[in-house]
């Protein structure tokens, strides 16, 4: 079993906001970062997706995406089933809005075909068919990045700025439209991920330059107080053309892109000093990453209970609060029970062959191997 690590970490962080911000109207969203600059979490997520795949294939074992792919898939089609079972009975119990606001209907033969399909996808649910789609490239783009770098920035490049220029996505069905995370626009984030997990020793040299820290700081500064003066509109849909040009999250607009590596800088630099002063916030928040397929889909169920009882007017900050504890809380009981089980089964694999149980020594742990690495993110 591997070490904890900073990937983990963060993606753990990520999840807890998307806990909050899947929910309509909680009261905690403004302790979150997209209150106060121009990404969010999924941004960190995609990023962090393209990292990861770039160290495990730097381990030489890229054939594994495959089942990667596939372990996403199931969980994507049984938890969207179980989602719009559970928006169709507070539907038949008079919540007449909660399937539109969700995005999908009451369960049917095509309800069921597209979700198999991918091509129906609920809201807050809808970043996993962007997950399969960015996975079922990784031996492309690893291949890719193997012969020739800059071939796959170049490609990445020309791709998303075709999408932004042309606007063309995959199709959505049964419903209209095409899928809100466009793939073609948010592959470039997840091949900068990738990129600098190839170049991380070089981008840990990057980092330290203080001019570089002092540019991402200002983009920090300006885009904080930008959301301030409603720069983008705050309601999504009544935003301009240029609005959505910049600032769109369906295609990826450059403004959100810029943020986001903005902030992922201030905060690999400040990380490294303020995290090991937060040795609990570092398990719990690596445990959550670790297992994070489950604790999203677990989470995504969560938010739509909290939707539903917000919606029969259990709302303040007197329900979300005890709500997102009690939330938390379950996850990380369902985290520590799947590391439980995958610690017993690497025991298992550690015993001799015939069955016996015999003595034999562990090594002793690496203490440091512990601790948070900030140097990537």
């Amino acid at each position: 079993m591997r070490a904890p690590n900073t990937i983990d970490f963060w993606r753990g962080i990520a999840l807890m906001e998307i806990l909050i911000n899947h929910i309509p109207g909680n009261s905690l969203s403004r302790f979150t970062h997209r209150q106060y600059g121009w990404s969010d979490a999924a941004e960190v997520l995609i990023f962090l997706a393209g990292l990861a795949l770039a160290m495990r294939c730097g381990k030489g074992s890229p054939g594994g995406e495959w089942r990667r792919v596939l372990n996403i898939y199931v969980w994507y089609v049984a938890f969207s089933l179980v989602l719009i079972c559970v928006y169709s009975i507070a539907y038949l119990n008079g919540q007449s809005a909660i399937l539109s606001d969700n995005r999908t209907m009451l369960p049917n033969a095509e309800t069921i075909a597209g979700v198999v399909l991918l091509s129906h996808q609920l809201r807050y649910f809808d970043i996993l068919p962007l997950y399969i789609v960015s996975f079922a490239m990784g031996p492309l783009i690893a291949w890719l990045a193997r012969n020739n770098l800059a071939a796959l920035v170049c490609s990445s490049f020309a791709l998303y700025a075709a999408t932004r220029m042309w606007g063309f996505g995959l199709p959505a069905w049964p419903g209209t439209g095409v899928w809100y995370f466009n793939p073609f626009a948010w592959q470039a984030l997840f091949v900068i991920g990738y990129v600098c997990g190839v170049k991380r020793e070089a981008l840990a040299r990057l980092m330290e330059s203080r001019a570089l820290l002092v540019a991402a700081s200002i983009v920090l500064v300006v885009a904080f107080v930008a959301m301030l003066a409603g720069v983008p509109n705050e309601r999504v849909h009544e935003r301009t053309a240029v609005e959505l040009a910049f600032w769109g999250k369906s295609s990826l607009g450059p403004a959100r892109i810029l943020h986001f590596l903005a902030l992922a800088l201030v905060v690999a630099r400040v990380g490294r000093f303020i995290l090991p002063m937060f040795p609990l916030a570092w398990t719990y928040g690596s445990m959550l990453g670790r297992y994070a397929m489950p604790t999203f889909c677990f989470g995504a169920l969560f938010s739509a209970l909290a939707q539903i009882a917000s919606n029969a007017g259990l709302r303040g900050i007197a329900v979300d609060a005890p709500f997102f504890l009690v939330s938390a809380s379950v996850l990380l009981a369902i985290a520590s029970f799947l590391r439980a089980r995958r610690r017993r089964a690497f025991m298992a694999a550690a015993l001799p062959a015939h069955g016996k149980f015999e003595a034999f020594e562990f090594s002793k742990p690496d203490k440091s191997a512990s601790r948070p690495v900030s140097r990537v993110l």
